[in-house]
């Protein structure tokens, strides 16, 4: 009968500590300092709600996990900030500075993907190079929940429907399920209802001063308007100002005008301290909440329109030098 001896327990213990730590599954989370006492929350996209929640008590903690067979998309919940992640087999690291879960093969995939989209708008991309993007990550994850990442990208960085829905109709039952999906093709419809060629919607907000203003105000008053829908954070949004402003200096007094329209802001005091910064002098309609951006179908800024005298939608989703562009034959003989 074989003896088996201490050196060899000790082997076997090496072992299953080994095979054990691989078969680890865990989010590995780091937060700064000042997120102690938060609350984080686990959210299930294809359910739209809140399945799990801890308090932040240290900088870096862990968080075990039971994998999924089917892959499934769940977001990291701190604040206002998002983080998509697929609760994959191993070792997942949460970096919460940086927005990005990594460490297996989807999650590596996710975070590429909205890294390279990020880098694009610092780079100043133009929104088809964006889309195309966002096309290419869709299809390569169409069959999975993980491409409606891409689809809800596709559709910020589109003015163009007929593109949207070609790659809608590629989507795996899967992605149509998502709740998401009922919010995105509403805000197809109502991207399709205010093309080039339609009536405006008319919508309603005050100034800094609480004066009410509107789109209709302008129009009524006989003038063409470049209305721009931004907001302070967003660094696109801050490099079409030098352009608006060229063209609102050259035709303000032959008939052109600018509003601002402040969207997704968290703060009004971020909205004016940027308007100063910037040096817009144009008028700002500062509390229209969602309401514009929902009307008019938009699921990314900035968004840049120009709307007729009469109320018809000239072009949509201008920017840099095609504001001008759009603008400029309209006061050529005045």
């Amino acid at each position: 009968m074989k003896k088996i001896s201490i050196f060899s327990l000790l082997l076997l213990s090496v072992a299953l500590f080994i095979i054990s730590c691989r078969n680890k599954n865990v989010i590995k989370a780091t937060f700064p300092q000042e997120l102690i006492g938060s609350i984080v929350y686990i959210y299930d996209v294809q359910n739209d709600s809140k399945i799990d929640s801890l308090i932040v008590e240290e900088t870096s903690f862990e968080m075990p996990f039971t994998p999924e067979k089917e892959v499934r998309l769940l977001q990291i919940l701190v604040g206002n900030q998002r983080t998509y992640f697929v609760p994959e087999k191993g070792v997942l690291l949460y970096n919460h500075e940086l927005g990005v879960v990594t460490g297996t093969p989807l999650n590596e995939s996710i975070t590429a993907f909205i890294q390279g989209i990020l880098s694009s708008l610092k780079g100043g991309a133009e929104h088809k190079e964006l889309f195309a993007q966002s096309k290419e990550f869709f299809l390569a994850h169409k069959d999975t929940q993980v491409g409606g990442i891409g689809l809800e990208f596709a559709l910020s960085f589109t003015e163009e429907v007929t593109p949207f829905h070609e790659l809608l109709q590629q989507a795996s039952p899967v992605i149509l399920a998502l709740p998401r999906m009922a919010r995105i093709k509403k805000t197809l419809d109502n991207l399709e209802k205010t093309q080039p060629g339609k009536k405006f919607i008319d919508f309603e907000g005050t100034d800094k001063e609480g004066n009410k203003i509107s789109i209709g105000e302008y129009l009524a008053q006989g003038q063409y308007v470049l209305v721009d829908f931004w907001a302070s954070w967003c660094r696109p949004c801050r490099r079409e100002i030098p352009f608006l402003k060229k063209v609102y200096d050259k035709y303000r007094n032959k008939g052109l005008a600018v509003l601002g329209v402040s969207v997704w802001e968290k703060k009004l005091e971020d909205h004016l301290k940027a308007v100063e910064e910037l040096g817009i002098s144009w008028p700002q309609l500062i509390d229209s909440q969602d309401i514009a951006t929902e009307l008019y179908g938009i699921a990314g800024i900035p968004q840049i329109m120009l709307v007729a005298p009469d109320g018809t939608i000239v072009a949509r989703d201008l920017g840099q030098e095609t504001i001008e562009a759009a603008v400029a034959p309209l006061f050529e003989k005045k």
